[in-house]
């Protein structure tokens, strides 16, 4: 701590890491629209392409955390992803349908 400022200096790296659970409680459900974020090499998806949160695996029926997210593209393919990829590649545009 710097002397007579009573500032605590925070480190950066504990900084990020609030951000990203902050970015991870965001609640996703069957029904909302995503976008992805770049081109998909498993699809025709790029970054102007919407599509459909259509399954959800839970870890458990009480917890509001996710193991993997089916979205269906606009183009009808279906993409399976898992929670640590998810927020990285896409991102909620939209409500429920």
């Amino acid at each position: 701590m710097p002397v007579g400022t009573g500032i605590k200096e925070v480190p950066v790296v504990g900084a990020i890491t609030r951000r990203k659970t902050m970015i991870n409680n965001i609640q996703i459900k069957v029904g909302q629209t995503v976008q992805a974020f770049f081109e998909s090499v498993d699809s025709d998806a790029s970054y102007k392409t919407l599509g459909t949160i259509v399954g959800i695996k839970r870890k458990s029926y009480r917890s509001e955390s996710f193991d993997e997210a089916t979205i269906k593209w606009e183009d009808g393919t279906e993409f399976s992803i898992d929670e640590s990829f998810f927020f990285k590649t896409v991102h909620v545009v939209g409500g429920l349908q």
